[in-house]
């Protein structure tokens, strides 16, 4: 998902550093990540040097510039003020994380975390945010869709809606089986006498609403692996949801 992004991570921490680099090269794919130890740094990469950065990482506890200084910046500035910013700070409290938010930080990430966190936590923020950027379309009342998460955890679920890069799915809520936050799914969508295969990662889990719907919720998942010929099933299917 950000195989073509430049993102900026800033941490005075080498070792903090090193693990969010680390981890989205690896896992997230990003091949363009650039690292700095201080915001003043980075705010000369965005302005001076004109640097088009797709995200920025940055702690809050910096000398000098702060990640707090840093994003109050780049939101005043018109060329960067549309950056995703993420957050990375050890205050904890409501009003730091509020005034985070209401200074434009697109989320937050707690520190310490462990590598397992950092995965779940970036995943999620960043297939929720491309997530809104793609066309959606949504699903007719006769699309069932079987998730299967392996080891016992099949479930028979309703399509919510779909897009090029990920679907919502109403699932009902099993305790003795439950699912996480970046488990990987094999997900099979029926549409009249087709249907398409794909593998998925959760990224987000939310109860559904309505008495009617007690014991069910929803869950979100990124498009992660499509063979060419279900690409071109689902291509056929999304046209009959344009329509």
């Amino acid at each position: 998902m950000l195989e073509k992004a430049t993102v900026i991570v800033i941490d005075s921490s080498k070792t903090v550093r090193k693990i969010v680099a680390s981890f989205l090269r690896n896992e997230m794919g990003c091949r363009n990540v650039v690292e700095c130890d201080q915001a003043e740094e980075a705010w000369d990469l965005l302005t001076n040097r004109m640097m088009v950065a797709d995200w920025v990482i940055c702690a809050w506890e910096l000398e000098g510039m702060t990640g707090f200084d840093l994003l109050v910046k780049i939101r005043e500035n018109q060329a960067t003020a549309g950056i995703p910013f993420l957050m990375m700070t050890t205050h904890d409290d409501g009003d730091s994380i509020m005034r985070a938010l209401n200074a434009g930080a697109t989320d937050y990430l707690l520190k310490p975390f462990t590598r397992q966190r950092l995965s779940e936590d970036i995943s999620k923020i960043v297939a929720l945010r491309y997530r809104r950027r793609v066309p959606r379309f949504q699903a007719a009342d006769n699309n069932p869709t079987l998730v299967d998460f392996g080891r016992g955890r099949q479930f028979e679920g309703q399509l919510v809606d779909i897009s090029e890069t990920d679907l919502l799915v109403n699932v009902p809520q099993l305790r003795d089986r439950p699912m996480f936050i970046c488990d990987q799914a094999n997900i099979t969508v029926r549409f009249g006498a087709e249907e398409f295969s794909l593998i998925g990662m959760l990224f987000r889990l939310e109860r559904t609403p309505g008495v009617e719907d007690r014991g069910r919720q929803y869950a979100a998942f990124n498009i992660k692996e499509l063979m060419p010929a279900d690409k071109t099933v689902m291509d056929r299917f999304l046209d009959t949801l344009k329509e």
